[in-house]
């Protein structure tokens, strides 16, 4: 979906004016979400099941508090990106069609990305790849940030949206490990708040960032702070698959 529409929506733009445009857009949209509803009614699945309570102990709630931080920071700067990637090209003096192009590589990368992570947690658990993960987005992080070749950030742009679909692909898995398939609903439903949080404040900060310097350098540089807080979070996370937390 993201793919498409990242190419679907410059189409409409260039055939119709901007409203016009956009109102086709959201039309499209809104019949895809009536038809998925149809179906899903059609499928008559029953998704009722019992809920288990967990326990309200100090260990539970730092784990969950530790899960929740480093979810946030680690998806800040993969927000951030996909969100200005199109002003952080332009402000470079790359061209519409080379923002475009960057769209449709990143949204492509991030869902690939995301089907890869899987096999990534079958083999190695998730710690390792999530910690090998925000390692390589705060270095592609730190050169976006450097480097001015169009180019480059091209790349670091995919890199960066790439490693956000892995890392939002893989980090259910992680809560499953870390509390076990009775209770990991019950808490990734509130550590995926997280995710609306940082979907709110990184694209603000970096457009306010921008505003005060006139580029996305401190921007960019503040997420790859927050990337490297949220490996640390992650690394001192100690828990064990066979025996999750009740």
């Amino acid at each position: 979906g993201a793919v498409i529409f990242s190419m679907l929506y410059p189409l409409l733009f260039s055939y119709f004016d901007f409203k016009a445009g956009y109102m086709i857009g959201v039309s499209i949209l809104s019949i895809v979400i009536i038809i998925s509803l149809i179906l899903f009614r059609l499928a008559k699945k029953d998704l009722t099941a019992k809920t288990k309570s967990i326990s309200k102990n100090q260990s539970v709630k730092g784990k969950i508090i530790k899960l929740w931080l480093a979810f946030f920071l680690g998806v800040f700067a993969g927000l951030m990106t996909i969100g200005h990637a199109v002003p952080i090209i332009k402000a470079s003096g790359g061209s519409s069609e080379i923002a475009i192009t960057a769209i449709s590589l990143m949204a492509l990368g991030s869902g690939i990305a995301g089907i890869y992570a899987g096999w990534l947690a079958d083999r190695f658990g998730c710690k390792r790849p999530i910690l090998v993960i925000l390692t390589i987005s705060s270095l592609a992080l730190l050169s976006l940030s450097t480097f001015t070749s169009i180019n480059l950030m091209l790349i670091f742009l995919t890199l960066i949206a790439s490693l956000y679909g892995a890392l939002i692909a893989i980090y259910p898995t992680l809560v499953n490990h870390v509390f076990g398939p009775d209770y990991s609903a019950w808490v990734y439903g509130r550590i995926f708040t997280a995710w609306g949080a940082a979907g709110l404040v990184s694209p603000s900060l970096a457009g306010w960032l921008f505003d005060q310097y006139n580029n996305y350098n401190s921007s960019l540089f503040f997420a790859f702070i927050l990337s490297i807080f949220a490996g640390l979070i992650i690394w001192s996370l100690k828990y064990d698959v066979n025996g999750a937390t009740h």
